[in-house]
This record gives structure tokens, sequence and C-alpha cells, in this order.
């Protein structure tokens, strides 16, 4: 815990968050989203040792979702891209969801930035605070 805080401190942390705000299409019900994420949630466990924290919240209504994804470093985050995008998921994924934002925080590498470029995404720099 100390190495995190101290690396935090020092704004050296490699490690890298995701917080994707998402709306649920029309068609798909809840029941549809957590059957759906099931699946998708054994595949991230089987396929990607360094995702360690991956996790999927539903509004009341049913309607909007908010997936926060941690990784390691760049590099995982950029093997988690690859499996998403060249496995089963994607396209289920796109048809169920539309991003709504999508905030990649922490020291991100140039390569990780180059290769989600056609990702709406809004990256967010450390200043404080630490990442277990």
């Amino acid at each position: 815990k100390e190495m995190n805080a101290k690396d935090a401190a020092n704004n050296t942390s490699p490690k890298v968050v995701a917080n994707i705000d998402m709306t649920v299409n029309p068609g798909y019900s809840s029941e549809n989203v957590k059957e759906f994420l099931e699946k998708l949630n054994k595949f991230i466990r089987t396929n990607e040792p360094n995702t360690y924290d991956y996790s999927y919240f539903i509004s009341e209504d049913g309607k909007r979702i908010t997936l926060i994804e941690k990784f390691r470093t760049s590099e995982d985050f950029i093997f988690h891209v690859d499996n998403f995008e060249n496995g089963p998921n994607i396209a289920p994924f796109m048809k169920m969801f539309t991003f709504n934002s999508f905030v990649i925080a922490g020291n991100t590498s140039e390569v990780l930035r180059e290769r989600i470029k056609a990702y709406p995404v809004d990256y967010r720099g450390n200043i404080g605070g630490w990442i277990y």
C-alpha cells in the first residue's frame, strides 16, 4: 500500500483506470445486460490476469451503465483492448451500449493513446491520491 501511495505522490504510478458511462440501447432489458455481462466477466477473468478491477454498475431504471476498469500498466490496457476487439464480445457490446463518456485516468503511454485513438477518450493525469 505504501508503494502505491509513494508512486502516486511522485506521480510515477503506471496504473491506468477507465471509467466509461454508457446508455443501454433500446430493445435491451436489464436481464439481457446481466446475462451478457456474466459471459463477458468470465471472458475477462479467464483471459486477462492483469485486469485487476473490472466492475459494471447499473442505474435504478436499467438504462445507464458505468464500467470501471483498472490495469497495472498501459500495456495491460492495450492487451485488454486487443482481446476485446479481436474476441467474441465486441459486436454484442457495441449493439447493447452507447458511450456517453470515456475517461482514462493515469499516466498513459503514447502507445496506448495511439492504440485507442478511435474511441472518444477524455484523458486525465494524476494529481494526487493512489490506486490499489
